[in-house]
């Protein structure tokens, strides 16, 4: 459990700094039974308020 809480994390933070930004968004394997890495092109960039 451990371990799927740091892929979790490592995800969250990939996605605010690297995909979100480009249009993109990575989904956490967990949510996929860890089968597939699954990437969503968005329709607008999200721009992130930090």
């Amino acid at each position: 459990e451990k371990c799927l809480r740091k892929v979790a994390k490592f995800v969250q933070e990939q996605n605010e700094r690297i995909y979100k930004p480009r249009g993109l968004l990575l989904t956490n394997p967990v949510d996929r039974g860890l089968r597939v890495i699954e990437i969503s092109i968005l329709d607008q960039p999200i721009v992130s308020r930090t």
